[in-house]
């Protein structure tokens, strides 16, 4: 079963729902819509951006820096998506040149 955290977020605009694996099928579906809005965007660039999927892996940061060799607050910023628990989903515009 899928649960969807939804919070606010006072930072980002871009935020959409937390998620326990990448493997999720509302993940999936987003990735889908996405796919789709981007070929549109292709053909109407002021109607439909062209838009970007990003995951932040969410977990045990200071766990994984140590044994992995760095300083405490190594994976403070980014933490690799192989050591994550949960996976934040962002979608943000993408600025074409």
């Amino acid at each position: 079963m899928t649960i969807i955290k939804i919070k606010q977020n006072n930072y980002s605009t871009a935020y959409r729902f937390t998620v326990d694996s990448k493997d999720d099928p509302t993940l999936k579906h987003l990735r889908s819509l996405i796919k789709e809005n981007n070929k549109l965007a292709k053909s109407f660039p002021k109607t439909h951006p062209h838009l970007t999927l990003r995951l932040f892996a969410r977990g045990e940061r200071v766990k994984w820096a140590t044994k992995n060799g760095h300083s405490r607050r190594a994976y403070d910023q980014y933490l690799p998506h192989k050591y994550g628990t949960s996976f934040d989903v962002y979608v943000y515009p993408k600025i074409l040149n």
